[in-house]
């Protein structure tokens, strides 16, 4: 777990709330999600589904300054 989380729950908490700003219109969350979610990240650090990890990677591509 990175130092920025303590528990599964916490990466949880936070994509919770990264996920509501998204749709709220705030593209900064966007962007954060893409990171939480991409290789060697929050999202594998927590074992998260690589399935699902690179799946939502590349729907929140567009958030990612540079991403192709």
């Amino acid at each position: 777990m990175s130092s920025r989380f303590q528990t599964s729950h916490d990466v949880a908490d936070d994509l919770e709330r990264l996920s509501r700003q998204l749709v709220d219109g705030d593209s900064a969350a966007g962007r954060e999600l893409y990171a939480a979610f991409c290789a060697t990240s929050v999202w594998d650090e927590a074992c998260g589904s690589h399935y699902l990890g690179n799946q939502l990677c590349e729907a929140l591509q567009p958030y990612w300054p540079g991403a192709r």
